[in-house]
C-alpha cells in the first residue's frame, strides 16, 4: 500500500483507534494501522501514551510509522531501489498465500527480498533494548508448538512425554558425560537434540539464525517470529519478570517436565521462556533459547502480544540464504557435527 494513498484520511479515525483494546489492535491488518496514524504521525507518541497497551505494542507500531527513510531495497532479480524510498510490500496475491498461516499474531506485510530488506526490517521493529528471541519456519503452516504437544490426542501426548524415561536408559551407556537422572531439563535438551518429542520450542537469539531455518524449504512460503521473552514470563507469572534460568528456577521449570520414571505431570497453564543449558556445540553454535509449554499448546499473541511474524517467500529463498552463507550462516556453522561439515563442503564442490 502506498503511503501518500492514506495522506488524506481524517485525524478523527485515531480517536477510534485509541478507543481500541490491545487485543484488538493487534487483530487489525497493518495496512489499516498504516491507514489509521500515517496522518498524524507528528503527534503519535503524545497519543499512544494515552492508549491502555502493552509496552510491546506501542514500540512496535511506533517503529512501523518511523520506517520512512530504508538505507536499501532489492527485488529478486537484484536491483536496489535508491535511499529514501517507502518500504516494499507483499502484493495482495502474495499476501494471500499466507493466509493459512495458523499462528494469530501480527504479520508484516514486508517484501522480504534481501538480507538488507531483512535486517532493516527487524531493526526498525525492534526499537528497545529488551531482549528479543527469533524462530524460522521453513513452512508457513506450521503452528508454534512443541513436538511432544503436536499430537491430536491427550494419550498420544502423554506417551510423547514419557518417551524420555526410555531416551535415559539408552542414551546414559552412549553418551561420554550423561547428565544426573534428576536434571530433568538437561535430559530434555539432549532428546531434543536428538530428535525426541519434548515440550521445548526452539528459538533462537540470532535474527540471521531464524532466517537460515526459515528458507530451509525453497518449495513453501515460511515464516520468521520474534517475541519479547521477558514479557511472556511477565503475563505467566507478573512475579517473575525476567528469563528463566536453569539452575536459579528449576523447582518452577520442572513442573513442565516429565517425572524422572516419566509419567506426566499437571503442568501450569501458560508457556515459560527459559534460558538453557548450553551442554552442546549445535545449541551454542545456534544460540539457542526455549520456550516450556504447558496446557495452553500454542504460542499467540495472547500468551505473547509482542509476537510478530515475517513473511519470507518461496521464491527469495534462494537469495537470502546465498546472501546469508556470505556472511558465514551455513550449514557448517549451524551444524557443528561432522557429517553436516561434509555435506555442506560437497554441495559446495557441486556434488551430488
Amino acid at each position: 500500500m502506498s503511503f501518500s494513498a492514506v495522506n488524506r484520511l481524517r485525524i478523527a479515525k485515531l480517536a477510534i483507534v485509541a478507543r481500541m483494546q490491545p487485543g484488538e489492535i493487534f487483530g487489525l491488518k497493518w495496512e489499516h494501522a498504516v491507514a489509521t496514524f500515517v496522518e498524524v504521525r507528528s503527534g503519535l507518541t503524545r497519543v499512544l501514551r494515552l492508549l491502555a497497551c502493552s509496552v510491546g505494542t506501542v514500540y512496535l507500531i511506533i517503529s512501523r510509522l518511523n520506517r520512512k527513510g530504508v538505507a536499501k531495497r532489492a527485488n529478486c532479480a537484484g536491483t536496489t531501489m535508491p535511499r529514501g524510498s517507502a518500504p516494499v510490500l507483499l502484493t495482495k496475491s502474495e499476501s494471500a498465500r499466507f493466509r493459512h498461516c495458523p499462528v494469530d499474531c501480527l504479520k508484516l506485510p514486508d517484501k522480504i527480498t534481501s538480507l538488507a530488506d531483512y535486517i532493516s526490517v527487524i531493526s526498525t521493529t525492534i526499537t528497545s533494548e529488551e531482549t528479543f528471541w527469533f524462530r524460522g519456519h521453513p513452512d508457513m503452516k506450521w503452528a508454534l508448538i512443541p513436538s511432544a504437544l503436536r499430537y491430536p490426542s491427550e494419550d498420544d501426548c502423554g506417551k510423547a512425554l514419557a518417551l524420555v524415561a526410555d531416551f535415559k536408559r539408552v542414551a546414559e551407556m552412549k553418551i561420554d558425560r550423561p547428565p544426573q537422572a534428576q536434571e530433568q531439563l538437561k535430559w530434555a535438551q539432549l532428546a531434543q537434540h536428538y530428535g525426541l518429542p519434548t515440550p521445548l520450542l526452539d528459538w533462537t537469539e540470532s535474527a540471521t539464525m531464524a532466517l537460515y531455518f526459515a528458507c530451509d524449504d525453497p518449495a513453501s512460503d515460511g515464516m520468521v517470529y520474534l517475541m519479547n521473552p521477558v514479557e511472556l514470563n511477565r503475563l505467566s507469572n507478573p512475579k517473575l519478570p525476567r528469563i528463566l534460568d536453569a539452575h536459579t528456577d528449576a523447582e518452577l521449570v520442572e513442573k513442565y517436565l516429565p517425572r524422572l520414571d516419566g509419567t506426566p505431570r499437571k503442568p501450569p497453564r501458560n508457556p515459560i521462556a527459559v534460558n538453557p543449558i548450553w551442554n552442546s556445540a549445535r545449541l551454542m553454535a545456534q544460540k539457542g533459547v526455549f520456550t516450556l509449554h504447558g496446557k495452553i499448546k500454542e504460542l499467540n499473541k495472547t500468551q505473547a502480544p509482542s509476537l510478530v511474524a515475517l513473511k519470507i517467500l518461496r521464491e527469495c529463498k534462494a537469495q537470502l540464504r546465498a546472501e546469508l552463507e556470505r556472511i558465514g550462516v551455513d550449514e557448517m556453522t549451524i551444524f557443528p557435527e561432522l557429517d553436516h561439515a561434509c555435506r555442506y563442503l560437497k554441495r559446495k564442490a557441486g556434488l551430488p
